[in-house]
């Protein structure tokens, strides 16, 4: 996957949880270590094993991947402080503490000049949250840190985020996003998990192109021009100096099976934004 990114010019945000990962249920352990996993109020890093785990595993991609060339910067802690399900036990949700964030960040900026992004679903306008929440481990990765705002278009209607759309009809978006970067001047802004796939209905692309005949056809059906509309609303009056796009490992593989979308609108609008910048 980093030299099918590299071959098409795709800069990469690699995940390094340790705990944390962009797909569901979110949170993954050898199976030897659920046992130490329990339906608590207390974080993960409160149980010895995991927290070990934990510091080895960062031990261990830093090792491997801290130097790699392919790799522009390292995606830490999905969504983070968000609960989060665990594999083979869904049925519990679970957290990581500011304590072990702030201890990994240590660990990273000491083996790694790259720069370590987070995501996060808290809004743009909710200021106060915010500053709460990642002031002490931005504050330790310094100018290596990277704070990504999560974009979901979809999620923004009154039913599903009643407050969220309130707040943004009182503040435009731009404007909640320029407050962060005034408030976290060393760290860069993103808008990251931006929607750039043909989910559809939910079903994973693996699904919908197996079980297509004529998946091109039914690949460009579930455009919708969300992506475009995405850009338009957020990206051109927010202006941020980064966008990271979801679905990768679907356009390299649509790529591969001679379906040219979205890789291709991908490229047409990084094109378009950077004769904009």
């Amino acid at each position: 996957m980093l030299d099918l990114c590299k071959k098409h010019k795709l800069a990469i945000d690699f995940c390094i949880g340790p705990f944390q990962y962009p797909n569901y249920p979110g949170i993954y352990f050898p199976p030897a270590l659920l046992a130490h996993v329990f339906d608590t109020p207390n974080s993960l890093d409160t149980r010895a094993p995991l927290r070990e785990f934990g510091f080895l595993f960062l031990e261990k991609q830093m090792e491997r991947y801290g130097n790699d060339k392919r790799i522009t910067s390292f995606h830490f802690a999905n969504e983070w402080p968000d609960k989060q399900n665990v594999k083979d036990k869904e049925q519990i949700k679970a957290w990581v503490s500011t304590a072990f964030m702030v201890e990994a960040a240590k660990y990273l900026t000491a083996h790694t000049t790259k720069v370590i992004s987070l995501n996060t679903n808290i809004d743009a306008s909710d200021k106060r949250r915010l500053s709460a929440v990642f002031a002490e481990v931005l504050e330790v990765l310094g100018e290596q840190a990277s704070l990504g705002f999560d974009i979901y278009p979809s999620q923004e209607t009154w039913r599903k985020a009643f407050f969220q759309k309130l707040r943004r009809i009182i503040e435009p978006y731009e404007r909640a996003f320029a407050w962060s970067c005034r408030r976290f001047p060393d760290c860069s802004m993103y808008f990251c998990e931006v929607e750039a796939q043909p989910w559809g209905s939910g079903q994973s692309w693996y699904k919908m192109i197996s079980d297509e005949p004529h998946p091109e056809e039914k690949v460009l059906h579930y455009t919708n021009n969300s992506l475009q509309e995405t850009f338009d609303t957020y990206l051109s009056p927010s202006e941020p100096e980064i966008v990271s796009l979801w679905g990768v490992d679907f356009w390299l593989v649509a790529k591969a099976m001679h379906i040219d979308w979205p890789l291709a609108q991908v490229s047409s609008l990084a094109k378009k934004r950077q004769k904009r910048r």
